[in-house]
């Protein structure tokens, strides 16, 4: 059984879910092996939500606020925390660090376009 972890935002309420063994491994090859580039993972977002949080898309993602896409983030660790746990055990953390990285650049380029706007 998958570990979820339910993220409530506002009145919402989010099913964070854990990914399988294969959907790890497909994020890798399909999405993220390719071009780790911010560019190229912004792309892909909406991919990894339907993995994710099937019922989260891209424009509800916008419109979150830095706290509640913070407890988004904090919803996918949890939930998938053994495979982290994993991760520092075989030194891939890079490929978490890699991700993490990428969200901050997307949300610093998203909060400029807003600021100048």
């Amino acid at each position: 059984m998958r570990n979820r972890e339910i993220v409530k935002i506002d009145e919402e309420e989010f099913s964070i879910k854990e990914l399988t063994v294969k959907e790890i491994i497909d994020l890798y090859n399909g999405i993220l092996e390719e071009d780790l580039s911010a560019e190229n993972f912004k792309t892909q977002i909406p991919e990894v939500l339907k993995l994710v949080c099937p019922e989260l898309t891209l424009e509800r993602l916008q419109s979150f606020t830095p706290s509640a896409i913070m407890k988004l983030w904090q919803g996918f660790t949890t939930a998938n925390s053994s495979f982290f746990d994993i991760a520092r055990t075989f030194g891939i953390q890079q490929l978490a660090e890699e991700v993490r990285a990428n969200v901050v650049e997307i949300l610093r380029g998203e909060f400029s376009k807003r600021v100048a706007d």
